[in-house]
């Protein structure tokens, strides 16, 4: 059986997977559409494996679906695209193609279904390595040292390591701006939020995508309203980035 999630209406474009395309000649291929959250645990749970395959010429830089999808013990097979082979450990907690050719995903997804003890594996692995490597704690922590070892002028040109504490001096001193979409119908609004509730809103400026028409309620007093999606006008954040007080300013994109 193979169950189609997806929907683009959040990007302004008109849907174009819902339940309507769903052929009853065709047997076994469900087509669900934008579906809410708790229903898409349900199917990660449900599913042997989640295949991911995003274009190469559309790239997402932090695949959420893939880290959904193995934080449900379930491992995912996906294409090189943008952030979706630092996602997936190939062999361990799913498969990367090297190329987003149809032919080498359908044979790739064929020898992944064919192994079901492989797959119960992977899922577990998969699982285990969101929960060490990607919660949102993990996430803010990282970030926020590198944040002190940015400010301590090290060399730029050596290696980084995050995860080891860079200074005594506590990150919320630091004021930092993040360069987002916020509060409103959108995937990277939502990491934002998760990873923003880390810093005090008092050493926090969000500079966020001036949208009418999927807001989710009332902003912050920290959150300026400064581009707009589709418009390729940037001199109201590049104005409001030198006017902040911030130390540093984080693109979450």
């Amino acid at each position: 059986m193979l169950d189609i999630y997806s929907s683009a209406d959040l990007w302004s474009e008109k849907e174009y997977i819902d339940a309507s395309a769903n052929n009853p000649a065709v047997s076994g291929v469900y087509f669900h559409g934008k579906v809410p959250q708790s229903q898409l645990v349900e199917a990660f749970s449900r599913a042997a494996v989640t295949v991911i395959p995003s274009l190469l010429q559309r790239p997402d830089p932090h695949p959420l679906t893939a880290m959904e999808a193995q934080a449900c013990e379930c491992p995912v097979l996906v294409t090189p695209s943008g952030g979706l082979p630092e996602a997936v450990v190939d062999g361990v907690t799913g498969r990367v193609l090297p190329h987003d050719r149809p032919e080498a995903m359908q044979k790739l997804l064929l020898e992944m279904l064919a192994d079901p003890q492989q797959l119960r594996q992977m899922g577990i692995a998969a699982r285990q390595r969101i929960l060490r490597e990607f919660t949102w704690d993990k996430t803010a922590l990282r970030l926020q040292n590198l944040i002190l070892k940015l400010k301590a002028n090290e060399d730029r040109t050596q290696s980084i390591q995050i995860d080891q504490p860079a200074a005594e001096k506590s990150p919320h001193d630091i004021p930092v701006g993040f360069i987002t979409t916020y509060n409103q119908k959108c995937g990277f609004a939502t990491y934002a939020s998760y990873l923003i509730e880390h810093y005090p809103p008092d050493k926090t400026v969000i500079f966020a995508e001036d949208s009418l028409d999927d807001r989710l309620g009332p902003d912050p007093a920290n959150v300026y309203r400064l581009w707009r999606r589709g418009k390729n006008d940037f001199s109201a954040l590049e104005n409001a980035i030198k006017q902040a007080d911030s130390d540093v300013v984080h693109i979450n994109y």
